[in-house]
């Protein structure tokens, strides 16, 4: 027997005298010292009945809850079961994961499998990396598939430090740690959309222990990459961008890194490990023996029903019944900021608005329901070099890209920051391709053919028609450019996780992006 909260068992000292000043007092005023006898006698009061059972019930039911508040647990005895080893799990997590072409994404297909597999059982413990143009340990290894779950429900393609696809990043983070791991076999399964066959050289699983699946997600036929909250599709150019996935070149990586390739939503089964071996577990959990003290506790407080206990049960039933959706959003204690980035984590971006007044939760509410004017303004009112970084992406979405180039530049100043680095150079690469496009256009007065997809209006004159046809056919390949260059900046968010990936990735960058960003 243990207690998990023993501090808590200092609560018995004030109680202990409390209880024993008011059973004084109740002693000092009870009615057989203070009435005659025979007046006693002609009241029905029988000296027996003075409160003195009820008071020591009611100490005796204080013990028990602040007892019961210690935590008094029991640990599970010493068990054994057989483990096939360990499974590290690979998860790609670029921006073509994000395609619907399963249903209802291939992210949440390749969740559910991820899941499945950890609460096999086949496994004496888990642990997830997920990679795009970077590699992060989402999840160490863990006997705890809920945990991991919830870990699992907060990825986001479009919150990756970088967009791209980099397998041999997360293979690489594996080794890393290949020594701390020894000790069981480490299976691996990779779960991706396109193995990147470019890439397959820089993988190396010769020294590994274990099984290494293979289970493509996707489609042959594949599908468009929706952006967030509903903005379109992801494009290159002028063109969608349609993610495919292709059965060859997963035949391939199969060959090269002698793996397994397993269908989508393939279980494992017991037949492909070879390798098990015995787990003991001692004393691995705790149940808490607590709430069953509860039940004795609010027995011996009957007798107390009639002394004003009784107004206590609608608070008991407010503290232990089950709160409403915005109770459980947000408690009482907090304060408005508080409750204004509690709204904001449940999407109700007006009432968030309402109550904050922090200029970087400003920032990103007003970015959020795309007003990048209101954003930008709110993210100048500070000197950090993130909340620069924002503004200037804040500014590429108005189209002011020199403003951005100088916002991108603050945030620089004030220390290294590769995040900013990285699409301050893609703006300037961008204001760089536009001035040459510009310098090196014809000066002749020759007008190039219509294209057939503009509309004529035959009430026009035919030389204005052809000038503003040709306006406009710039205009639209500009609008598309800078469509790809949005793509390529990651917007500003406040996920937790994400803001860990970042973190991460800023103390250690990679400096080759890839070939693509999906």
């Amino acid at each position: 027997m243990t207690l998990l909260r023993p501090w808590l068992l200092l609560l018995l000292l004030p109680w202990l005298i409390g209880w024993w000043w008011t059973r004084r007092r109740e002693r000092s005023a009870a009615w057989s010292r203070l009435i005659q006898p025979q007046l006693l006698q002609a009241l029905d009061h029988e000296p027996g009945r003075d409160p003195i059972v009820q008071h020591w019930l009611l100490g005796l039911a204080g013990v028990l809850i602040i007892v019961a508040l210690a935590g008094p647990a029991q640990s599970q005895a010493t068990s054994t079961r057989l483990s096939h080893g360990n499974l590290v799990v690979l998860l790609d997590v670029s921006l073509s994961m994000a395609a619907e072409d399963l249903v209802p994404s291939r992210l949440e297909r390749a969740r559910r499998v991820v899941f499945d597999w950890a609460d096999s059982g086949l496994f004496e413990r888990t642990a997830v990396i997920v990679y795009s143009a970077s590699a992060h340990w989402l999840m160490p290894l863990t006997e705890d598939a809920q945990t991991l779950a919830l870990q699992l429900e907060q990825l986001d393609p479009f919150e990756m430090p970088r967009y791209g696809n980099r397998p041999e990043l997360a293979f690489q983070l594996l080794a890393q740690k290949q020594s701390q791991l020894a000790g069981a076999p480490l299976h691996r399964l990779w779960l991706t959309d396109d193995p990147a066959s470019e890439r397959l050289a820089d993988i190396d699983t010769a020294n590994n222990s274990g099984h290494t699946w293979i289970m493509p997600v996707g489609t042959e036929n594949g599908g468009p990459i929706p952006l967030p909250n509903g903005d379109g599709f992801v494009t290159d150019a002028d063109r969608m961008v349609v993610a495919n996935l292709d059965r060859d070149a997963f035949e391939q990586a199969a060959k090269r890194l002698d793996a397994t390739l397993l269908g989508l939503g393939s279980q494992p089964q017991s037949e492909w490990l070879n390798a098990r071996r015995s787990v003991r577990s001692s004393g691995a959990s705790l149940t808490d023996l607590g709430p069953w003290l509860l039940l004795p506790a609010l027995l011996l407080l009957l007798p107390w029903y009639r002394r004003g206990l009784v107004f206590a049960v609608p608070l008991l039933v407010v503290l232990t019944g089950q709160p409403t959706p915005a109770m459980a959003a947000e408690p009482w204690w907090h304060n408005a900021e508080q409750r204004a980035y509690d709204a904001w984590r449940n999407g109700d971006i007006a009432r968030s608005r309402a109550l904050t007044q922090r200029p970087e939760l400003l920032g990103q509410l007003a970015f959020d329901a795309g007003d990048y004017a209101t954003a930008a303004d709110a993210w100048s009112q500070s000197n950090r070099a993130d909340d620069h970084y924002n503004r200037g992406n804040a500014l590429v979405n108005l189209g002011e890209l020199e403003a951005a180039l100088a916002a991108y530049d603050q945030a620089l100043a004030l220390g290294e920051h590769p995040a900013a680095q990285y699409n301050r150079q893609l703006v300037a690469d961008f204001l760089a391709q536009q001035n040459t496009e510009q310098d090196s256009q014809p000066q002749s007065a020759e007008r190039q053919p219509t294209p057939d997809s503009l509309h004529l209006d035959p009430n026009e004159p035919a030389e204005q028609r052809t000038e503003d046809d040709e306006a406009s056919a710039e205009q639209r390949i500009q609008n598309a450019r800078l469509d790809q260059l949005l793509n390529r900046i990651p917007p500003p968010r406040g996920n937790l996780l994400e803001r860990r990936l970042q973190q991460e990735y800023r103390q250690a960058p990679v400096d080759d992006a890839g070939a693509t960003l999906w």
